[in-house]
């Protein structure tokens, strides 16, 4: 793989590490429950939503500073599976992606090696 097509890669992964960082920042913590029975089930409702999306942000921020940590060790790029190259095209598409995409093919319908 291509010095420079890393670099990119580096820098989109860069940028999507700040913006899920504030992603995070910016959802409530807690509900602030409001004094009507209506203002507090609107509340809960938004707090159970962004726990989902909470949960969603931190595991793809884990993924992202794990592809940074592959591109600092060499590893970027390659298959967790098989060791072979990831598809650039998928890469674009999914800076973080660990897969190439037959292994990811085979884990999605569950295919033994």
């Amino acid at each position: 793989m291509e010095k420079s097509f890393i670099l990119q890669q580096k820098e989109a992964l860069e940028k999507e590490l700040k913006r899920i960082k504030e992603e995070i920042k910016m959802l409530k913590d807690y509900p602030d429950l409001g004094i009507s029975t209506e203002d507090a089930s609107l509340e809960l409702e938004e707090f159970n939503t962004n726990v989902s999306i909470k949960k969603e942000l931190e595991e793809t921020l884990e993924a992202v500073q794990e592809a940074l940590f592959r591109i600092e060790k060499g590893t970027y790029g390659i298959c967790v599976k098989c060791g072979n190259p990831i598809e650039e095209e998928r890469l674009k598409t999914l800076p973080y992606a660990t897969h190439c995409a037959t292994c990811q093919i085979k884990l999605k319908h569950k295919i033994r090696y």
